[in-house]
Order: structure tokens, then C-alpha cells, then sequence
């Protein structure tokens, strides 16, 4: 896309980089399908004259002389007139022309070339659109602030609607019981020997009780009629019974003359009226049984003056011989031809053979062709097309292309004698892809104006994007399509929206779908609220129900303005429409571009095969034209986001590797919480931590005031919205990436050694006491009990472990997995429920036992089948890297020793794998036992032994040796009663409460302890650790800001960031890893499909997968490849993704700067080689400048100018 003034727009250099040469040969048939089209239009559709009549005289029209000397003739099913010289005045493509047409319609659409293509060309303009909101939605606002106009106020036409069930079921129960209570006495019928019968007879013959008739007994709402057309049809009769459908809903009724039907629809347009902005097309019905069906409804029309403005008539023609062949009322299909069109030309010849019919026809736009299209039928081809309609007598109903065919012809012949005689002309717009076959879809495109219905175009890519390329119609009835083929849900109707089609809205039959008095407003009103369509995107369709509508040129300028004839902004008038010039300028450009590009490649030949130097770049273009308005909330939320983004940065310095060790004396203190390292030469020099611990401790203070400018940032609504548009946006752009280059990275990831079997991937959230899977423990557990090795007791005692089973209550000859009750089962928002999955048979006792370092038994038993774990999954796939999370009470500093000594006596320290220390800081335990006196002891015990095993390595071996493997510390989250005044919180060694610390405390000490260390091992080129740590979905802003400015990665990533865009932004603009659990999150808090894992790939967040709990969550023997499996069928990531992901969990991994290198190649912090991470330098490249894009624009906003 190009710059367009005044609006931002995106630019696809598409064209010079299409390399595909299937894309040409598409775009040679598509191009050849849409002349085919042009063809048929041009022979059928002519600008009516106009025809002003006046309101009050609708039934008078113009005299126009007769054609004396001209011959009529059916020939072959078609109409032809013939002039004084014998000469047809029509021409018309043959039969022949369009049975070739149709089938190469048809071929075009089963084209796997023009499939591919089409598919890409539709998923591209939904981005296009997408992108188009999210970058002048603000602006459209803006462009329709002025106008008297709102969604209100502006002409919405039904452009399908049929007139026997045009009113509602209330609608025609209070008129049939007015007709029954107050004119009970009209005679409506005659008896089978001919006696006149009263309605009160009628109803009575009936059985109809008045006091107890309602809509229940009226019956015509749908209900049973999905895939059942004909229980929806049986639904036309009040009560199921066809006797009142003649009485209230046929125009011709024998005794009423249809009377009380007249007196209906003139209810209905005098409530059209009123409301000023509604209008419609009412389908009625021509069956074609008899010749005078025209004169008798031309002359029920005049005579009970059902007239108005806002009406148009548009004929239904149902596509029912069969059953007229049937019932013998009909010999061959020609007759039902004769009967529905010689009238049309008679009149059309002699207006005053027909005088009633020559005026009504003066307000009929157009003709329909109805009926059930998921009935089987013949298939339409030569053999087909060679029964002409004379000889077509059998009971058989001729296929829809066949009927299209001949309805065509009649009416493009038709109209091109009415043209020549200056009259109205008319559409074919029939029902077409409401169900059934798609193939109805492709001899629609050839012959009709517009269409109703069209769901069926989302089966089918080619005949969806020629729809769009030739703007037809589409009047699309969704709450209909609900009830009968098409759950709401699942209607493409906001996809064709998206997209460009030429959609509107409409009711089909009011009778039997809508609840209010207002049908087409309760059409839009479910769409608007269902697909969060704005008012903008309601007047826009709108204005496309006025342009699809037949009604006269006169009247559309008077609904949309004098230029509405002319495309994009040019032809708008938003005073008329209510619709920016913005958003058609956006239509039109998108559609020209669409043309141009298939009319270029039509005509060009392919070139050369792409490679990876040559592909589609996205770029935008957001020029600083907005209002003021819209400049000052963007930079609010551009400095709000700034801002963030420094303070995080502040927290996390870079860190620095292959640096030179620094060997000084120090000595370690802890003061205020924080361990300060001082050089032995003066306690005033301080090496690292410069705290003064006289004072309160600053660092904190700092820290509460960071805290509130975070919360203000993250609660602002501004920041928000601007923060979900951005997101939006790289989703967007890296759809459209991936559309336009998957092809190019499909090409490159063949040149690259590994696939992604062979990659490095790493488990970046997993516990190590539930990292086995259910059948390993038991098969374990069950081996123990084979040994039966004895088990200490707190009382000095022993006792055999199958004894303890004993007193458990566990019966060894039921061991089961059924009765290990692990597997997370019931566990939906019950995080309790899950929890008690951890404990073996659901004991607690056991859990400790076999899944604990620190029990009675040293962790031997954990020890083992952790072992035995690591064992089988490196034999199993060497390249599956973890990260097990290890839990340290912190009690006393002791414990560093003993989960020293588990981890060396087991031999678990293995360049695979990794440990991240989990510190669940059971404080209120530590007080009430006596283990601690403040949080400041808490802190001593968990920091002072890794101090000391810095600084000194040889009085701590085991412990020093153990640090290498370590790669970070995890804080798991807990709420707190302290949601608030952070800065009036004591500091640790005053901390005596009984209590645990907030959330937002506690992770700040334990960072400032870990930002200490790190200093002071990276001084001496030593392994560094990271932070990591998540919160609930509903946590508080303090704890939610404390989480972004303190952690390197954040693992449940999926519950973090769902419906926080501002959360999800700052860590995509802050690169903070994302570890998401979707399987995990499925079975505590948000189902797999609603998981953020997808759209947080999308969008370039650093997201990879981790595995949690696999005893609780996983089958396989690989849950990691599980995770992976799953996550690539549901959200259908490519070789490529999968690849990226992988390489996101190394980054964002606590392993050391050597160990990525290895994996990533020496560059790996700014740019990854792809021969050994196999993610194509196209998705890199794309990846950063789009970060770098995001980066740039929060810059240049904020640098315009002061808020």
C-alpha cells in the first residue's frame, strides 16, 4: 500500500518480490473469470430511466407507445423479439458460451494455483483491514464528529426480505386477533360446496380459542428447523395450518382478494415510514402455474394501494417444478418459462395489454430465484444443457444453473427491449450459497447482479476473492442462517466484512427470527454487538444496502448524496453516510491494489526463484497528521510507556561477558535486608552495594516510588488502548509476514543442517517433584516396594516401607494408576484440587517421601527417580534442555549444604540441565516454629552461604561446585492483606510479624540480594543467576508492576498477560522471557483455545513452552515434545515457529553465555545464526525491525513535543 494523504497505511513492496510462478497462471485464470463476468453483465444490467412520480399518484406511469409491428417468440426456453424486419433486438451470449463459462468458473475454483493464491490474497486483506483500524480508527472517529449524521440516522435498505414473513410473530398475532374480535364477521372463505364462512366460523372450524391464542399457539418462530427446510417452510402457516396462511399471508385468496394481507404490509410500511431510515425490498412471489399470476398481483398491489417510498418489490420466482410436474399441473418446464415471462414481454411490447402490471413494474427492482438449495440435484454440464426447457418433462428438478440459465436469458432479453423503450429495468439477484453445493456460487458470479445469502463463499477461496474483485453483493441474513444451516458463531459474515466484500444486512423473515418491531435494526444490533462492530463499520454497511438495492438513482442520491455513483472518497458524502472518507479511501485503495496486482501478473512473466536476501518487506507509515486530541493521548501513552520501559531497563543492567576477574579482599554485611560487599581496605569504599547502613534503606525507597509510576502507567486507560492497538498491529504485520514469505523461509529452512527434532530446546518451567510422569512413579514406588527398605520414624524407629503402606491404608495389590491419583482432573479453577495432585494416592506423608529433598531419608528416594528422569529423557532426546525448579525452604542457611550434597550424591549435575532454586518462604511456619525472629533471617539463610561460597570457594566445595548448575531463582506467588503503602512497610530485620511479606516486598529483596551477587560473581567470572516469578490473573497493580520491573522471565506467562495489553507490551518492548504452560493453564484456568500462547508468538513476545507438572498434565515420555505436538496442531505453527520458539527458550533460558553460544552462534544477543537455530535470517530480520520499528516510533512521539 502506498501513502495516502491523510491517513496511515501500510506498504507491501509485494509485487517485485512474487516469485511463485503458480501465482501467475492464478492470476491469468482469475482475470479471465472476472471478463467472462463482464461479459453476462453488460448483456443484462442498464441504468433505468428516471421516473419521477409523484407520492401521491403511484400508480400512474408513463405512456409509452406500442410496438405494433414486433414478434414475440419463446425459442428454446428464451424470449426473443423480433423488429418489422425480422431482426432479434436483443443479443445474448449462447447456451453454449455459458455452459463453457460455467465450467470453466468451476474449474477455476478447484485450481490448487488459484487456491493457494485466493487463500493468501483473503487472509491479506483481513490484516490490511486490521492494520487499517488499529492505525486510523482514532482519525475515522474524528471524521465523523461533524456531520449531522450517526448509525441512527442513516438509510439502511433490507435488501432481503420475503413479504409473507416480513412482520413479526407478535406482529401478526395481534392482527389476527383484532381481524378475529372486532371483524369476526367477514366472510374469508368458501366451504367445499361453495357456502361463504365467516372468520369466527373459520377459527371455530379450527378449534381456535382466543383466550388462550398466543405465540406459542401461533407457532411461527424457528425452532427445530436447523437443516430442515422443510420445517421452516412449514412455519409460513400460522399454527401449521395452510388455511390461515390463505386468509392472512396470500394475495390471492379466492373470496378476501387478500385483503387483510394488503392491510399487513401497508402496517408494515407505515412502520418503515415513521421511522424515516429504513427501507426494503419485500419479496413476492411468481410461481409460473398459471399466466395470470402478474395481472392478479399488479392488480392487488394497486388496488389496495400497498405503496410506499421506502418499498421496492423484488419478484421471487421458487424453484418448484418438480412438484408442479408432479401434481401434473405442469407438462414441461417451458410452460412455467411462458407463464412467468410472456406477460413481462407483452407489457413490455403493449403497456396497455397489461395496464396494472405496466404501472407495478415501475416498483419492481428485480427478480429472486428461492428455494432450498441443499436439495440434491442433477449436476449441471453439456449433457445437462442439452434438455431444452420444452423437452425437460420429467419430474426431476432441473439443476440451479440450469434455472439460473434460463431466468437470465428471459430477463437479460427482457431488459434489453425494455431499455431500448426507455422503461425500468430489473436485477437478478437470487438466493444462492445459503447450503448445498458450492457450484451455485459460480453461475451466480457469471449472471447475477447480486446475491442473497453467499455463506457458502467461506467453502471456497476462488469464488470468495472473485466475489470481492467484482463487488457482488451480498445480502447476508445471520440470524436466519442460525436457525437454519449456520450457527451464529460460525457465520463468515464479519470475515467478508473485514475483507472488502460487498456485504449488507438483512432479515429474510422477520416472522420467524426476530423478536422486536424493529427487525433490521435488531439485525445490526446483534451484528454490532457480537462481532464488537463500530457504529463507523454499521454505517458502512449501511451504505452498502443502499447501493445493492434496486431502488432508483433519484432516491439513492437523495439517501447517500448526488456523487455516491463514484468510487472511494470521491463518491461519499458523510453528512449522507455517516462513513469517513478515511475508511472508503482505505476500500478503494485496497481494491485498486487488488486489481492491479492480479492484472499485472496476468500479464508478466514469473520471476526467477526467490531467495532469502529478496522478500516481501512491511513497512508503515504514520504521518503526524492526527487531531490534537489524538496526538496528546498517544503521547500520554507513548511517555507513559517510555518511562516504563526505562525504569525495567534500570533494574536489569546489561550484563557483561569474558570480562577479567577481579580478585580483591572483601568482606560481606547484611544491611537493611540487602548483602553489601566492602573492600578490606576501607569499610567507607564500598565494592558493590553502596548502602549506608546507618540509614534507611534507599534502594527501596526507590523501589515503592518506581512501584507507583509503574501502577499508574499499567491502570492507565490511555496506555491500554494505545498498548492493545500496538499489539494488534504486530499481529497483524507478522500475518501478513508469514502470507506474503513463507514460501521464501520454507526455501531457507531446507539449506539448514537441523531440523526440529535435532534443535535445542529448553524446559523453561518444570518441577523437579513433579517432572516425571505418572506411570514413572508408580513403576518407582513399586520398586521400592519390591525392596522394602526401611523407613525412619520421628520416633528414632523403623519401619518397612510396605508396612507404612499398611498404616496408610493402601492396599499393595491395588497400586494403580487410577488409584495414584495424580492426573489433573477436576481441577478447574481449584487450584487447591490441583495441588493435592502432587501427593502420591493422595497422601501427603508419600509426597514427602518419595518427592522431597529434605525428609526423613535425606531425599533418597526423590534423588533416585530424579536420576533415573534425567537419564531416560537425555537418552530419549539429547537435545531437550531443563530447567528444573528445586525447592529451598530457606529456614536455616543449612540447607544450601543438604540440597548440595542431594544434588552431587545423586549425580544430577549434568551439562543438560539446569536448576532454578524455588523459594516458597513459608514465613508464618518459620515464626511459629522459632527458626527466625524477622524476614531479615529469612534472608541470611537463603543469601549468606552463596556470599560466602563467592567469596570464598574452598570453604564451601560442594556448594561451589553445585552454583555452576544453578541458573536462577524462581519466587512463587502469594497475595497478601498488604495491597498498598509499600513505603510504610518495616525493613526485614524489623519485619517480626508473623506474617509473610507482600508479594512486591518480599521479590524486591530477593532481587536486590540477587543484583548484589550477581555483581560480585561477575567480578570474579562466575555463573550469574536469573530472576523469575508469576502472579494470578487478578493480582494488584503493585504486585503486577513490582513482577515487570524485577524479573528476567516470567513463567505462566499465558495468565500474566491475558487481557493486559499494557502488561504484554512492556514485556515485548522490554524482551522479558515468556514461559507459557498451556496445557497446565487448561486445566486450572483458561481452556487451550483461549490460551495467548498463539497471539503472543504473533506479536514477538519472547514466549516459549515449558511443561510444569508433567506427573499431573502429560503422556508422553517427552513433555516437552507434548507440549510442542499440541501447540503446533491447535494453533498450526510452522517449521519455521517451531523452530523460533525453540530459539526463544534458549534466549530467554538461565544457561550460561557459552552454552548459547553454542546453541545460537557467538552473535547470539544480536543476531542468531541460522545454520544452528535453523530460524531463516527472513523471520530474524522481520522479527527485529519490528521491534526496532516500536522502539523508534515511542521515540519519535515522545520527542515531538512536551505533553
Amino acid at each position: 500500500m502506498s501513502q495516502s494523504s491523510g491517513y496511515s497505511t501500510l506498504n507491501l513492496e509485494e509485487v517485485d518480490t512474487i516469485s511463485d510462478a503458480e501465482a501467475y497462471k492464478a492470476s491469468a485464470l482469475l482475470r479471465a473469470a472476472l471478463l467472462s463476468r463482464d461479459k453476462y453483465q453488460a448483456a443484462s444490467q442498464f441504468l433505468s430511466p428516471e421516473w419521477d412520480w409523484d407520492s401521491q399518484q403511484p400508480w400512474s406511469a408513463p405512456v409509452t407507445a406500442t410496438l405494433a409491428h414486433h414478434e414475440l417468440r419463446i425459442v428454446d426456453g428464451v424470449f426473443k423479439v423480433l423488429n418489422e424486419d425480422g431482426k432479434e433486438i436483443s443479443k445474448l451470449p449462447t447456451l453454449s458460451e455459458y455452459v463453457k463459462d460455467y465450467c470453466d468458473i468451476l474449474a477455476v475454483a478447484s485450481n490448487g494455483a488459484v487456491k493457494t493464491m485466493t487463500y493468501k490474497r483473503l487472509k491479506l486483506l483481513s490484516y490490511k483491514f486490521d492494520v487499517h483500524r488499529c492505525l486510523n480508527d482514532p482519525a475515522e472517529i474524528e471524521g465523523t464528529q461533524d456531520d449531522p449524521r450517526d448509525f441512527s440516522t442513516v438509510m439502511k435498505v433490507d435488501t432481503h426480505i420475503h413479504l409473507s414473513a416480513a412482520m413479526t410473530s407478535k406482529h401478526l398475532l395481534e392482527f389476527i386477533k383484532d381481524k378475529a374480535e372486532n371483524h369476526g364477521e367477514d366472510v374469508v372463505a368458501l366451504s367445499k360446496d361453495g357456502q361463504p364462512e365467516t372468520l369466527t366460523k373459520v377459527f371455530s372450524k379450527l378449534g381456535i380459542d382466543l383466550v388462550r391464542f398466543n405465540l406459542n399457539v401461533l407457532d411461527t418462530r424457528a425452532d427445530n428447523t436447523f437443516e430442515r427446510f422443510d420445517n421452516f417452510n412449514a412455519k409460513y402457516s400460522p399454527m401449521g395450518m395452510s388455511q390461515l396462511r390463505d386468509v392472512f399471508l396470500k394475495s390471492e385468496n379466492g373470496v378476501l382478494g387478500g385483503r387483510y394481507y394488503a392491510e399487513l404490509t401497508n402496517q408494515l410500511l407505515e412502520k418503515m415510514e415513521r421511522s424515516q431510515f429504513t427501507a426494503a425490498e419485500y419479496r413476492i412471489s411468481i410461481y409460473g402455474l398459471k399466466a395470470g399470476e402478474w395481472d392478479s398481483l399488479a392488480c392487488w398491489a394497486k388496488k389496495f394501494n400497498v405503496y410506499s417510498k421506502h418499498l421496492r418489490w423484488l419478484v421471487q420466482i421458487p424453484r418448484i417444478f418438480f412438484i408442479f410436474r408432479t401434481h401434473g399441473t405442469l407438462q414441461n418446464f417451458e410452460q412455467m418459462l411462458d407463464n412467468i415471462f410472456r406477460p413481462l414481454f407483452e407489457v413490455s411490447l403493449n403497456p396497455e395489454s397489461h395496464p396494472d402490471l405496466h404501472v407495478f413494474l415501475q416498483h419492481v427492482s428485480g427478480f429472486d430465484s428461492v428455494d432450498d438449495e441443499s436439495r440434491s440435484e442433477r449436476q449441471f454440464d453439456v449433457e445437462c444443457s442439452k434438455i431444452l426447457p420444452g423437452a425437460w418433462s420429467s419430474t426431476e428438478n432441473p439443476p440451479y444453473a440450469y434455472y439460473s440459465w434460463y431466468f437470465w436469458a428471459n430477463i437479460a432479453s427482457l431488459n434489453q427491449l425494455r431499455q431500448q423503450r426507455g422503461l425500468k429495468t430489473f436485477d437478478f439477484r437470487p438466493h444462492c450459497g445459503e447450503s448445498g453445493s458450492v457450484d451455485h456460487l459460480a453461475s451466480a458470479f457469471l449472471l447475477a447482479r447480486h446475491i442473497n445469502h453467499g455463506i457458502n463463499l467461506a467453502k471456497t477461496t476462488p469464488l470468495q476473492y472473485l466475489y470481492y474483485l467484482a463487488q457482488i453483493g451480498l445480502a447476508v441474513s445471520p440470524l436466519s442462517n442460525n436457525s437454519l444451516f449456520l450457527d451464529y458463531n460460525n457465520n463468515p459474515f464479519k470475515k467478508f466484512f473485514c475483507r472488502g466484500l460487498n456485504v449488507s444486512l438483512s432479515t429474510d423473515d422477520p416472522l420467524q427470527f426476530h423478536y422486536t418491531e424493529e427487525p433490521l435494526l435488531e439485525e445490526y444490533s446483534v451484528c454490532g454487538q457480537r462481532w464488537k462492530m463500530s457504529d463507523i463499520d454499521l454505517s458502512e454497511i449501511a451504505r452498502m444496502s443502499v447501493l445493492q438495492s434496486g431502488f432508483e438513482h433519484r432516491i439513492k442520491t437523495e439517501w447517500l448524496g448526488p456523487r455516491y455513483l463514484l468510487a472511494g472518497p470521491s463518491g461519499n458524502e458523510v453528512s449522507f453516510s455517516n462513513v469517513p472518507n478515511l475508511r472508503l479511501q482505505f476500500r478503494s485503495d485496497t481494491l485498486n491494489q487488488e486489481v492491479s496486482l492480479i492484472n499485472k501478473l496476468a500479464s508478466s512473466t514469473p520471476l526467477p526463484k526467490a531467495n532469502s536476501s529478496l522478500f516481501t518487506r512491511i513497512s508503515i507509515n504514520e504521518p503526524h497528521s492526527a487531531s490534537e486530541k489524538i496526538m496528546q493521548d498517544q503521547l500520554k501513552a507513548c511517555l507513559n510507556l517510555s518511562g516504563a520501559l526505562a525504569l525495567i531497563r534500570s533494574y536489569h543492567p546489561t550484563r557483561e561477558h569474558n570480562v577479567s576477574p577481579r580478585d580483591t579482599s572483601c568482606i560481606i554485611r547484611l544491611e537493611n535486608g540487602v548483602h553489601s560487599v566492602y573492600e578490606t581496605q576501607s569499610v567507607a569504599s564500598k565494592l558493590f552495594a553502596a548502602v549506608d547502613p546507618m540509614e534507611p534503606n534507599a534502594d527501596y525507597a526507590v523501589f515503592c516510588r518506581d512501584v507507583a509510576r509503574m501502577v499508574d502507567v499499567l491502570s492507565d486507560g490511555a496506555t491500554a488502548s494505545f498498548s492493545f492497538t500496538r499489539l494488534t498491529l504486530l499481529e497483524c504485520i507478522f500475518g501478513m509476514h508469514t502470507l506474503m514469505n513463507s514460501d521464501i523461509e520454507k526455501q531457507a529452512m531446507k539449506h539448514v543442517p537441523k531440523d526440529f527434532s535435532h534443535l535445542s530446546k529448553v524446559d523453561g518451567y518444570i518441577r523437579a517433584s513433579t517432572g516425571m510422569l505418572a506411570k514413572h512413579l508408580l513403576r518407582f514406588i513399586r520398586a521400592k516396594l519390591d525392596e522394602n527398605p526401611p523407613i525412619p520414624l520421628k520416633e528414632g524407629q523403623n519401619i518397612p516401607l510396605r508396612d507404612l503402606f499398611d498404616q496408610l491404608g493402601l492396599p499393595l495389590s491395588n497400586l494403580t494408576l487410577d488409584n495414584l491419583n495424580v492426573k489433573a482432573e477436576n481441577t478447574f479453577m481449584r487450584l487447591d484440587a490441583f495441588q493435592s495432585k502432587n501427593n502420591p494416592f493422595g497422601n501427603s506423608v508419600l509426597r514427602s517421601l518419595f518427592l522431597d529433598v529434605f525428609n526423613v531419608i535425606d531425599g533418597s528416594f526423590f534423588g533416585e527417580i530424579t536420576k533415573q528422569l534425567i537419564d531416560s529423557r537425555t537418552k530419549a532426546d539429547p537435545h531437550v534442555l531443563h530447567e528444573f525448579r528445586i525447592a529451598l525452604p530457606g529456614r536455616t542457611p543449612s540447607d544450601w549444604n543438604t540440597l548440595a550434597r542431594w544434588l552431587i550424591k545423586h549425580e544430577l549435575l549434568v551439562d543438560n540441565v539446569r536448576w532454578v532454586i524455588e523459594l516458597p518462604l513459608p514465613y508464618e511456619s518459620f515464626v511459629a516454629e522459632g527458626s527466625v525472629s524477622s524476614f531479615s533471617d529469612v534472608l541470611a539463610s537463603i543469601f549468606g552461604p552463596l556470599f560466602l561460597a563467592t567469596k570464598d570457594p574452598a570453604s564451601s566445595p560442594d556448594l561451589t561446585r553445585v552454583l555452576d548448575y544453578i541458573s536462577g531463582f524462581d519466587v512463587p506467588y502469594s497475595k497478601s492483606d498488604y495491597l498498598s503503602n509499600l513505603t510504610n512497610l518495616p525493613m526485614p530485620r524489623l519485619w517480626i510479624k508473623e506474617s509473610r511479606p507482600p508479594f512486591a516486598y518480599l521479590i524486591f529483596f530477593i532481587q536486590a540480594n540477587l543484583k548484589s551477587l550477581n555483581t560480585f560473581r561477575a567480578s570474579k567470572c562466575m555463573s550469574t543467576f536469573q530472576l523469575s516469578s508469576a502472579i494470578d490473573i487478578d493480582a494488584p497493580y503493585y504486585d503486577r508492576a513490582a513482577l515487570l520491573l524485577l524479573t528476567d522471565l516470567v513463567h505462566h506467562a499465558d495468565i500474566v498477560t491475558r487481557g493486559r495489553p499494557t502488561t504484554s507490551y512492556l514485556m515485548y518492548l522490554a524482551r522479558i522471557g515468556a514461559v507459557m504452560s498451556p496445557l497446565s493453564s487448561n486445566a486450572l484456568a483458561l481452556n487451550y483455545q483461549e490460551s495467548p500462547f498463539s497471539k503472543s508468538f504473533q506479536r514477538g513476545l519472547l514466549v516459549s513452552l515449558g511443561t510444569d507438572s508433567p506427573l499431573q498434565l502429560h503422556s508422553m515420555d517427552d513433555p516437552l515434545l507434548e507440549e510442542f505436538a499440541i501447540a503446533s496442531q491447535i494453533f498450526r505453527l510452522s517449521a519455521c515457529d517451531l523452530s523460533e520458539i525453540c530459539m526463544n527458550s534458549v534466549l530467554s533460558s538461565g544457561f550460561p553465555h557459552q552454552v548459547k553460544q553454542r546453541i545460537l552462534g557467538d552473535a547470539y544477543l544480536s543476531a542468531q545464526d541460522p545454520l544452528l537455530c535453523s530460524v531463516p535470517s527472513v523471520r530474524t530480520t522481520f522479527r527485529q525491525a519490528a521491534w526496532h520499528a516500536e522502539i523508534d516510533r515511542l521515540g519519535r512521539i515522545c520527542a515531538a513535543k512536551p505533553l
